[in-house]
């Protein structure tokens, strides 16, 4: 596989800012099986990037490409579909919905990816996180480190190519957050996937491949 192919996240030349520079970045990318710490002081703009990634913010100019897919060529449509299908991400606010139960939360990402519905894999997924009990309780039911977990989960179900985290194990003790670092690398790496965590946690940064400061790729 050449190193064009072997990347599932590149970005070039990129730049969005509200009303003053926030994001600009000549050169970011992400290979298969490799997990990378996105870090930087508080407002240097790792949440709004992790938000262009994922295709929910236009930036000013360059290019996002995922899977080999520019962004920038994309409708509004197409690139729901393109992040549906092959992007998993947990974001600070976990956006879980809260009218269905924890399993179908996760049945509803492998629907709306288009991909085989597993509720076997789903319930797995569970259970490695060791919330397996909690499958038909409600978002509203769930502490806060529970509901994050559910939301790690959630964004493997579908088994994305690409994997965009935004500070996932800051509710988790020690042993939670280890078996969520251990399960996002275990199941991305099988999937064939990348793994892009934005974080201050240390515990976190001890486990990635290598870690990236935002104000360095500019």
């Amino acid at each position: 596989m050449t190193a064009e192919k072997n990347r599932v996240l590149q970005v070039e030349d990129l730049e969005f800012h509200y009303d003053q520079p926030l994001i600009n970045i000549a050169k970011f990318d992400v290979a298969r099986h490799e997990c990378v710490g996105l870090i930087g002081p508080s407002g240097c703009g790792k949440t709004t990037f992790i938000h262009l990634i994922a295709g929910l913010l236009q930036p000013i100019r360059g290019h996002i490409q995922i899977n080999g897919v520019d962004l920038s060529q994309l409708s509004e449509r197409e690139t729901d579909r393109l992040r549906g299908r092959y992007m998993g991400v947990v974001f600070q606010r976990l956006h879980l919905i809260p009218s269905v139960s924890v399993i179908d939360n996760l049945l509803l990402a492998q629907r709306f990816s288009r991909t085989k519905v597993d509720r076997s894999y789903a319930v797995n997924l569970l259970e490695e996180l060791g919330i397996a009990a909690l499958k038909e309780k409600k978002p509203s039911q769930l502490s806060q480190g529970q509901a994050q977990r559910v939301a790690i989960a959630r964004s493997l179900a579908h088994r994305p190519a690409l994997v965009v985290a935004d500070e996932p194990t800051s509710a988790l003790d020690d042993g939670n957050a280890a078996d969520a670092m251990r399960l996002m690398r275990t199941l991305t790496a099988h999937a064939d996937a990348g793994l892009v965590i934005v974080t201050h946690d240390q515990r976190v940064r001890r486990e990635v491949d290598r870690v990236v400061n935002l104000g360095d790729v500019a």
